[in-house]
């Protein structure tokens, strides 16, 4: 279930919605569903909007901020969620890293591979809680810790 769940800024849909986008004094109004669009009931903070379902239709409409007059045309998107890979890397538990102990020269390290495609994914690479600024799908541990 957590899967299905995902954070979208749907503002950047602003401009694909709106042929107006330059006009301030339009706005796009976002709606979770039809009932909500029906009921008036927008998304209160589209630029931070978590998914409930995948895919989910968003409902949209331009609305003239002088007026608040909606335009005669709804529009709908559909957002997925797509779920998140298995990567099992549990065979890299206890792995050593080893140290010269004169120089402190790494001479071995580890390496943690999602065996993912970069191109495809995302990463985040966390050790003890803190996020590394590595984001690449394969990463060489160099300083003890959980990760």
């Amino acid at each position: 279930a957590d899967n299905e769940i995902g954070e979208f800024d749907l503002t950047q849909k602003d401009e694909e919605i709106n042929p107006n986008a330059g006009d301030p004094n339009t706005e796009v109004i976002y709606y979770e569903s039809e009932e909500d669009f029906e009921a008036g009931i927008p998304i209160i903070n589209p630029e931070n909007f978590f998914t409930s379902e995948s895919p989910q239709t968003i409902y949209a409409e331009v609305v003239n901020t002088d007026n608040e007059c909606p335009s005669s045309t709804q529009v709908t998107f559909e957002i997925t969620v797509n779920p998140l890979p298995l990567v099992d890397i549990s065979n890299m538990d206890g792995s050593v890293i080893c140290i010269d102990r004169e120089t402190g020269e790494i001479l071995s390290a580890p390496t943690l591979d999602t065996g993912l495609n970069a191109n495809d994914y995302e990463f985040e690479w966390f050790l003890d809680g803190d996020e590394l600024a590595f984001t690449g799908s394969a990463l060489t541990v160099e300083e003890a810790g959980l990760y």
